[in-house]
């Protein structure tokens, strides 16, 4: 356990925790990893590489797909398939759009877009590049739970170097979303920034699924702020699985209402000689409420992951309860997996703990799944499918299936180049 007393910088960014291990952000935003050649080329499905179609057939992804799947289709009409579907969602009161119009047409994305947002380098520049993105919003008694919202393919202009989406469960409203891919994408940019905000009130129940998937040359921060609400539970899942060249992630929530509850799950995969940051803090600001932070991570190669997760029960949260935990899987000798865990309490009558476990495949489980007829490469995903378990069960269905597919395309070393 970590428990301090120290006052705490009201923004904490992931440079501030990590200052030499994550490449410096310049401002302007400046990265050393310039596009390849042979992506800055790609104009159209028909230019792609016959090594990521293959990839996308095996992740059954169908054709009339790809374009949205690799980020070349941005602009112009959705395909039938899409539209219809975006049609139903409409007609089941859901209120989606592109982000840019909904700040013209939406008083409650007028009302709430960046109101809580940190003022570092990446986040000004989310400012300044805010016309992609999405906007949904859940109005009030709304349920929505056999639906799930896949923004990704939804939008005309969902894909682009800081695309930003505001989520909004209005009081009663209850549903979940889905935002990013996981299929890898062809980004003609060296950096990628996504945001997120979301914001729950009064008894609203909401599940957030973010899915990060980056090309091998990509710097990225994502960031998300998130505020829940009296008797609200915020169920945010996030789902590494290309990591790119570094991600450094920066997740904030705030849980102000009394009652309420932030659940935060997270899986990451990191190979070769990637650089996985992630900062978690979970806010506990109201009576009786409560925060669970889960991670489970996956490094290999020479893959590096740091997790920074804290709990910060302040002056009104009495009566509150907050738990880490931290699992890391290490595939390789030369991988490494580090955690370090915050508790801080500025008040008595809360009850905060924290548990991590880290290690190596034994091999001893995987001899014994050998002698059952496994193949090595079989028996490790299957110790690998177990860990991940915990986190990609709460997905549906066909995303779980595709996310385990590139988790065991990542081990046996299948998914190197996308």
């Amino acid at each position: 356990m970590v428990a301090r007393s120290e006052k705490v910088p009201d923004e904490m960014s992931i440079e501030h925790f990590c200052p030499d291990v994550m490449p410096p952000l310049d401002f302007p935003l400046q990265y050393p990893f310039p596009v390849p050649e042979e992506v800055a080329s790609i104009n159209s499905v028909a230019e792609l590489p016959q090594n990521l179609k293959n990839l996308m057939k095996r992740l059954n992804i169908s054709e009339n797909k790809w374009g949205f799947a690799t980020g070349l289709i941005r602009d112009g009409q959705l395909p039938d398939f899409e539209q219809r579907r975006l049609n139903f969602l409409r007609h089941l009161g859901l209120e989606i759009a592109p982000f840019a119009d909904s700040l013209q047409n939406y008083s409650r994305a007028k009302e709430l877009a960046f109101s809580y947002w940190p003022e570092n380098a990446s986040a000004l520049f989310h400012k300044k590049h805010w016309e992609n993105g999405v906007f949904v919003r859940f109005p009030g008694g709304i349920k929505l739970t056999d639906q799930p919202v896949c923004t990704y393919c939804l939008l005309e202009k969902a894909i682009s170097p800081a695309p930003h989406s505001l989520v909004i469960f209005e009081k009663d409203s209850e549903g979940s979303i889905i935002l990013g891919s996981t299929s890898p994408k062809v980004i003609k940019a060296p950096f990628y920034l996504p945001g997120v905000e979301i914001f729950l009130k009064e008894n609203a129940r909401g599940t957030v699924v973010l899915l990060h998937s980056f090309a091998p040359y990509l710097e990225s921060r994502p960031i998300v702020r998130a505020k829940v609400g009296k008797n609200a539970r915020l169920n945010l899942m996030i789902v590494t699985l290309f990591p790119g060249k570094s991600l450094g992630r920066d997740i904030e929530v705030i849980v102000e209402g009394k009652k309420a509850e932030a659940i935060v799950q997270m899986s990451s995969c990191s190979k070769d000689e990637n650089l996985s940051v992630n900062q978690v803090a979970v806010i506990l600001d109201a009576p009786e409420s409560r925060a669970d932070i889960r991670t489970r991570g996956l490094s290999t190669e020479k893959g590096r992951q740091i997790s920074y997760m804290s709990i910060d029960a302040r002056q009104n949260a009495v009566k509150s309860e907050g738990h880490l935990e931290a699992v890391g899987l290490l595939q390789s000798p030369d991988a490494s997996y580090e955690v370090i865990p915050g508790l801080i309490s500025r008040v008595d009558d809360v009850f905060l703990d924290h548990e991590a476990f880290i290690g190596r495949i034994l091999e001893e489980a995987v001899f014994y799944l050998k002698t059952r007829g496994l193949s090595e490469k079989q028996a490790m995903f299957l110790l690998i499918k177990s860990h991940l378990g915990p986190i990609v069960e709460y997905l549906p269905e066909t995303l779980r299936w595709e996310t385990l597919k590139i988790a065991e395309m990542i081990v046996n070393g299948e998914a190197r180049e996308w």
